[in-house]
């Protein structure tokens, strides 16, 4: 989580560079809210999970958001309570 947290622009840069090459290789996890970072990285298939701010205690994600790397966009609201 937050895997760029703290880093200068020269390390970050390294970072996306060796996750870049890894990713040719094995599956990869980024979590983040770091949009930017996430743009940088050269993926495949990107899932986005939108949770209630008022929700979070409560098992709160309401929207998962999948892009591929054409761009099209695959969205379902899931159900309050839906694991």
């Amino acid at each position: 989580d937050e895997p760029t947290y703290n880093l200068d622009v020269e390390n970050r840069q390294r970072f996306v560079d060796f996750l870049t090459k890894r990713s040719e290789e094995i599956a990869l996890v980024v979590v983040s809210h770091d949009e930017e970072f996430l743009s940088s990285l050269n993926v495949n298939r990107r899932f986005n999970v939108e949770i209630s701010a008022n929700e979070i205690g409560n098992n709160g994600v309401r929207r998962l958001v999948e892009t591929d790397v054409a761009g099209d966009t695959f969205e379902a609201d899931l159900e309050h309570g839906a694991d």
